[in-house]
């Protein structure tokens, strides 16, 4: 037991008296008896010695009858509810304490070992030189087992391709050995071929998940990074585009936290090219590989493989990116496309075409033709035409983005049979960037000479993110001038709408667009909230084949015949552009 100790000090009369409490008193501390048993002591004498108000064993400084000494323990500082070094915690919740009889706060508890400057493994290196420190803060320097050869990051057989999935080599993540077992024959979804005769290879081929995918079979149901859905909501579709995806047939288009190698701006190869579309070795953004592949594809090889006078990507227009396995297009063996330029007009005869495809609105029985646009910036619309003038065949008209693919088609346009006049027209509205196949077929099961045009609609003055009337706020819903997001007029008109007018219209202490809920944008001219007082909607991204959203910035003043009284609501509001 700890006691506390002090020094008396007196004067008598002149006469000093010094004594320490430690040292024997006869008044208070008894000599044991001769058979061991304790007289008179502080525990036992009716006293209050040590003048805390609390006499013999009623006093906590008392283990017993016995005990000689009544001044109280003092608990150490790891258990006396005090912050004894002032850091704002206390007791066991102080760092420094390592148990109840501690009696020291203030020492700051030892650094981790991966930064104390000591070689805690005996391996040679210390704190952050270790491959055992993942950070400073690392309480364990030991190194981690070697990873296998499948998960390492590196090429260990030296055939292009890395880890697993994207070595043909490696079964799982798990396996330690890169070797492809099955010698100079690699997976269907590796070889550089067009296996399965679609018009994709390898990577880009919806069929395949990885490099080391042994069949280029597309699946029935096409996966996340080939179905044509913005699935993970950040602007970007499918593969090769995606950083989410790592191959055509990813079924998971969410991004990683760390950018792909084919897409974060490094030339991670030190070949020189950097990232997709512009090293051989990315087959598209969400490639985790940059190395280029043993043989170099035909759009890298240097070689003017298709002869039409342009060599390699991006000066050979067949070429999607420096890893597409052709200088063709997506076409293959099956047609050679004749590139289209805007506002220019192509005669021919579609019976001298092929009897290969179909769209889903016609075209079966028919000679086809088929020709390649590339968008090259953002539009409001592409539109396809066949002129009158010069048509004698009722035709189907249908867009895919990969050539030989039927479930990539974006649009279909059957003319009506026997109207007479030989003209059909396709619009493709905010047609994303890239390569679009133009099919001209037949609507009546045969062919005949047609002329047509593709022209490209600039975007409308209200979406295309210019101020083009110079009065400081751009495009639909900020500009009072825009009505909708398709005007093509941005100007202002002489009396400025309700909710631009820096008036109150409705005076409900909130002033125009976007503070008043009752505008819907800055053209609105009318300020009343239109789903009641204080309930805002949300306009609906018309085209846009879902959205993902919660009821944050919601209300919860409605519900419907059917229910939702309890919870809060967000309100949409879609305005059909279609007739």
């Amino acid at each position: 037991m700890r006691k506390a100790s002090g020094c008396l000090l007196a004067v008598f009369l002149g006469t000093v008296l010094w004594g320490c409490d430690d040292a024997e008193d006869p008044s208070t501390t008894a000599d044991a008896g001769a058979d061991g048993s304790v007289g008179i002591t502080q525990c036992n004498n009716t006293v209050d010695d040590d003048g805390d108000g609390l006499v013999d064993l009623d006093d906590p400084g008392c283990a017993d009858a016995d005990d000689t000494d009544e001044t109280d323990e003092i608990p150490a500082q790891c258990n006396d509810g005090l912050d004894n070094d002032d850091d704002g915690l206390t007791d066991l919740q102080d760092p420094a304490c390592t148990s109840t009889d501690d009696d020291d706060e203030s020492d700051d508890p030892p650094p981790p070992q991966c930064s104390n400057g000591i070689d805690d493994d005996d391996d040679g290196d210390i704190d952050l030189a270790d491959r055992g420190c993942a950070n400073g803060a690392d309480p364990d320097e030991s190194d981690e087992p070697a990873l296998p050869a499948c998960s390492n990051g590196e090429d260990d057989d030296q055939d292009g391709f890395v880890d697993f999935p994207d070595d043909p080599g490696c079964g799982s993540e798990f396996d330690d050995d890169e070797l492809n077992d099955g010698g100079g024959i690699l997976p269907q979804c590796g070889n550089g071929l067009d296996d399965d005769n679609d018009g994709r290879v390898d990577l880009a081929d919806p069929g395949c998940t990885s490099a080391a995918d042994p069949r280029e079979l597309d699946p029935d149901e096409p996966a996340a990074c080939s179905n044509g859905i913005d699935d993970d909501n950040d602007g970007i579709i499918d593969f090769p585009a995606e950083p989410g995806c790592s191959a055509a047939g990813d079924d998971d288009e969410s991004d990683g936290m760390i950018l792909p190698a084919c897409g974060n701006g490094l030339d991670d190869d030190a070949d020189g090219a950097t990232d997709y579309p512009f090293d051989p070795g990315c087959a598209g953004v969400g490639d985790r590989d940059e190395l280029d592949p043993r043989f170099p594809p035909a759009c890298a090889d240097g070689q003017d493989n298709d002869r039409d006078d342009q060599i390699d990507y991006p000066e050979d227009r067949g070429c999607e990116s420096a890893a597409d396995a052709t200088e063709t297009g997506s076409c293959g063996r099956t047609y050679e496309p004749l590139e289209l330029a805007s506002n220019r007009t192509v005669r021919g005869d579609s019976r001298r075409g092929e009897y290969e495809s179909e769209g889903s609105c016609g075209g079966r029985g028919s000679p086809e033709v088929v020709f390649l646009y590339r968008v090259e910036t953002r539009l409001e619309a592409l539109r396809i035409a066949t002129l009158a003038e010069g048509t004698q065949v009722e035709t189907t008209l249908y867009v895919r983005r990969g050539c030989l693919d039927g479930r990539t088609e974006v649009a279909c346009n059957r003319e009506p049979l026997g109207d007479g006049v030989a003209a059909n027209e396709l619009l493709i509205p905010n047609p994303a960037p890239g390569d679009y196949y133009i099919f001209l077929d037949g609507a009546s099961g045969a062919g005949g000479t047609f002329e047509l045009q593709v022209e490209e609609i600039a975007l409308a003055h209200c979406l295309n993110g210019i101020d083009d009337d110079g009065d400081g706020r751009t495009d639909y819903p900020a500009d009072p001038g825009c009505e909708r997001a398709s005007d093509r007029d941005e100007t202002d008109p002489d009396v400025l709408p309700a909710c631009s007018d820096d008036e109150d219209n409705d005076g409900d202490g909130l002033v125009d667009y976007p503070l008043d809920v009752g505008c819907r944008s800055a053209g609105d001219n009318d300020e009343v909230d239109l789903c009641g007082e204080g309930v805002r909607f949300f306009q609906y991204p018309v085209g846009d084949p879902f959205i993902i959203d919660t009821t944050e910035g919601g209300t919860n003043a409605l519900q419907g015949s059917c229910g939702g009284g309890d919870a809060p609501e967000k309100i949409f509001l879609y305005e059909n552009p279609f007739n």
